[in-house]
């Protein structure tokens, strides 16, 4: 384990920490709104745990910034680790259809050199 990521664990622990906090004690007093599924603060959490606390934070930063009353919202998932944007599903179609493409090494006849079938 790294320097890095043992400081980041506790950091992250404690920044989800203070999203769940205004989720639990901040949110309930105001009106839902959000214009994007998850919302922003679940969204937070999300990119927090899965990112850690330095991309994590400008993910989220980058969230609010888009959740504004001129935004049309919609759904807006957490990126794939390693990946600053979340796949349009027109994407994710083609990344699925070419992983269709390459035939797996289970599809493969392995023929053995001393054997003849």
């Amino acid at each position: 384990m790294t320097a890095l990521s043992r400081l980041g664990r506790p950091l992250t622990t404690v920044l989800v920490g203070a999203v769940r906090g205004y989720q639990l004690i901040v949110s309930p007093w105001f009106a839902p709104t959000c214009r994007y599924y998850p919302s922003c603060s679940a969204y937070a959490i999300g990119a927090l745990r899965r990112h850690g606390p330095v991309k994590g934070v400008l993910l989220s930063a980058w969230r609010l910034v888009r959740c504004n009353p001129w935004s049309h919202g919609g759904v807006d998932p957490v990126p794939e680790h390693g990946r600053w944007r979340a796949l349009t599903p027109e994407q994710a179609e083609v990344r699925a259809e070419s992983a269709k493409a390459v035939p797996s090494t289970s599809d493969v006849p392995i023929q053995h050199p001393h054997l003849r079938i």
